[in-house]
């Protein structure tokens, strides 16, 4: 028999902790899951280690009132109504392609951070390309995350691999390991999929476990919004490294030098043909407002020692400055990413390139 001291600790016990357990469970089995986000990247993405393959909730359309990375919950944020699709396997497409001509890897550039679902760069290309060309986006991920779709029998090698990446980043050399908890080689694979596919438990175990309504409510007690820097120039525009942005810039070239290599080399090899397609800080296409004395010549430096690799590179730092000589906007104000219409000028520019291959 429970003493009653026992009983009365229980109940106490359970009468404290049902509401929490009770909106822990609303959170991930009720509401959506961009009920506690500012934008719809954090909705979807896995913070969890459950094994899968792509970064995001697969099978997942999601739409709302995005604000940016640098201004959100300031008096400097911009709405922005932005839908998202995910497909099978957790990437940010309409559906997935298995024998992609075209696979473009990358960072949250390439994957559409602040953009809807039709102003992503693939989106764009296969509009340009009037769909005569099976392109697909996995994004974020790294070379060898391809590398083990390919070799899982997800994926086939691609014809052309474009690899973009924004300036302040450095990937990372081939090395054979992935950059999520991938576990496709196990015998229970298949198994835990059909069940996550079928129930979408993945997805609830991971909203289970990220704890995004507790965290939003310190955000929200301790009035937490973005940290992008202000331009003392102009003080609409907000950036995410300032004068930082340039540090440490030639053990950066040196670096992504050394990584791009890698990836020249793999793709050589499994004669695939492989492009470079960096993006620009948006401090070095702004510098006159971060300020900078002059703009940052980082991105003309690495083209430069790419050219000696033997690497094709589309540096578009020229267009953007053209662009915006004439007074366009390239770069969410409130935002470290790119908006619309330089993801259109990127891709009409890409679109050149690709009339030059036999694809």
């Amino acid at each position: 028999m429970m003493q009653p001291q026992m009983k009365r600790f229980l109940k106490k016990f359970l009468l404290f902790t049902s509401p929490i357990l009770l909106f822990w469970i609303t959170e991930a089995f009720v509401l959506p899951p961009n009920f506690f986000t500012y934008r719809l990247w954090e909705s979807l993405l896995y913070s969890s280690q459950i094994p899968r393959v792509g970064p995001f909730y697969p099978n997942t359309t999601l739409d709302m009132t995005e604000q940016g990375d640098l201004g959100h919950h300031t008096g400097e944020a911009v709405n922005k109504k932005v839908v998202w699709k995910t497909d099978e396997w957790g990437f940010r497409n309409d559906h997935f392609i298995a024998n992609p001509d075209v696979l473009i890897i990358g960072d949250s550039f390439v994957a559409g951070t602040g953009l809807s679902q039709d102003e992503t760069l693939t989106a764009r290309l296969m509009n340009l390309t009037g769909g005569k060309l099976r392109i697909y986006s996995m994004a974020p991920s790294t070379l060898d995350d391809m590398i083990y779709l390919i070799q899982n029998g997800i994926m086939h090698k691609p014809k052309l691999l474009i690899f973009s990446m924004v300036e302040r980043n450095v990937p990372k050399p081939v090395t054979g390991e992935m950059s999520r908890p991938f576990d496709l080689n196990t015998a229970s694979y298949n198994v835990k999929r059909k069940l996550y596919g079928l129930t979408g438990f993945d997805a609830f175990y991971d909203r289970l476990t990220r704890f995004y309504n507790i965290r939003w409510a310190q955000a929200r007690i301790n009035k937490q919004q973005g940290r992008g820097l202000v331009s003392p120039v102009d003080h609409h525009m907000l950036f995410l490294q300032g004068k930082k942005s340039v540090a440490k810039a030639d053990a950066r070239l040196k670096s992504v030098t050394k990584a791009l290599v890698s990836y020249k080399k793999y793709c050589d090899s499994q004669q695939i043909e492989f492009l470079f397609l960096p993006m620009p800080n948006k401090e070095t296409v702004y510098y006159d407002l971060v300020p900078f004395p002059t703009q940052p010549d980082f991105l003309f430096r690495l083209d430069s020692l790419l050219k000696n690799e033997g690497i094709t590179t589309l540096n578009v730092l020229p267009l953007y400055n053209y662009e915006r000589s004439k007074g366009s906007l390239l770069y969410h104000s409130d935002d470290s990413h790119w908006n619309g219409y330089a993801a259109q000028l990127v891709a009409s520019e890409v679109k050149k390139y690709l009339n030059t291959k036999k694809l």
